[in-house]
Order: structure tokens, then C-alpha cells, then sequence
């Protein structure tokens, strides 16, 4: 398979295809795709997910050290796995929405940076931009995050791919265990 027909395929800029659309606002509109309640398709059952694991694991961060940890989000109201996302490659942002209950939250340290950052939605090559969500981590030996990889997979066609990735150039960063 070539990498131009690979869904796997990374270009060198450690980026994939995707593309963000920057007209829908996340507060007003969310996207008729976004699949709605708790238990809404077994795609995001943990086993269906294990393409999506290998893949952000797979990823890693700029050195290709890969990710040791990797975690499915999960909305903390509803239990909802369906969610739209709004984030910016470039400036090392993602928030995810819940296509259930409709919360909204930052991923990893997201807030701080997101006023300054250019972002817009997550849409997948299909044209969707229902996803289940994992976040990795890379972690250097005393357990501090030095990476974070926000990885989506299309709830639509299945698709896989990495959105956004960036170091973590502080400590402690345990929160960032818990906000994704």
C-alpha cells in the first residue's frame, strides 16, 4: 500500500491528512453527524478501538518515542464515547464535545492555550466528524508527561488518524493524566 492510499501514512511534518472547517462555532452548533447518547455504536467498545490504540501509541512524539500511555475518552456526565472535536494541529490544541450530552472540554492543557490558537472542527476524509476519542501519552522516567497525541477514529468509515499533538515542557503534569 503507498502512502498516499495508506490511512496510516504520516507525512513528514508529523501531521495526517485531515481537515479542520472553522465555521461552525462550538458553543451554537454541533454538527448533525455527531452520533447522540451513551450507547450509540459498538465502534466505540474498547475492542473496536484497538486500531486506534495502536496507532496513537505508534505515533509517539518528535523523537518517534512511543506513547506509554493511551486512554479512550470518555465524557464524565453522560458516559457518551461519540464526540465532536474542534483543535489546531499547528497550535497543539483539541476540545472535544459530547454528541450526547454536549459537554465541552479542553484536552490536556488546551484552555491555557486556546485564545491564541487557530482552531477549527476535526472532520474526517469522509466528510464526517463523529469520532472515538484516545489520547497518548509519552512519559519520561520519573512518569512526567513530555507528549501528548490526541488520536480520533471516524465513527462513519472507521478512519483513523492523529489531530493534534505537543510537548509538555513542565512539571508536575498529573493533571494532564485526567483531562482528556
Amino acid at each position: 500500500m503507498s502512502p498516499a492510499t495508506d490511512p496510516r501514512a504520516v507525512s513528514a511534518d508529523h501531521s495526517t491528512d485531515v481537515s479542520t472547517d472553522a465555521s461552525t462555532d462550538v458553543a451554537t452548533e454541533v454538527p448533525t453527524d455527531v452520533a447522540t447518547g451513551p450507547a450509540f455504536d459498538s465502534s466505540s467498545e474498547p475492542a473496536a478501538l484497538e486500531d486506534l490504540y495502536a496507532y496513537v501509541r505508534e505515533f509517539g512524539d518528535a523523537e518517534s518515542t512511543p506513547a506509554d500511555l493511551v486512554r479512550q475518552s470518555v465524557c464524565s456526565t453522560c458516559g457518551g464515547t461519540a464526540f465532536w472535536m474542534q483543535c489546531s494541529e499547528e497550535d497543539g490544541v483539541a476540545k472535544r464535545i459530547c454528541g450526547g450530552c454536549k459537554e465541552a472540554v479542553f484536552i490536556g492543557d488546551s484552555e491555557q492555550h486556546w485564545d491564541d490558537a487557530d482552531t477549527g472542527d476535526a472532520q474526517c476524509l469522509c466528510g464526517k466528524k463523529s469520532f472515538a476519542l484516545a489520547v497518548g501519552f509519552c512519559t519520561d522516567s520519573n512518569g512526567e508527561v513530555t507528549w501528548m497525541i490526541v488520536g480520533a477514529k471516524c465513527l462513519a468509515c472507521g478512519e483513523v488518524g492523529v489531530y493534534a499533538d505537543w510537548s509538555i515542557d513542565y512539571e508536575p503534569t498529573e493533571v494532564l493524566l485526567t483531562s482528556f
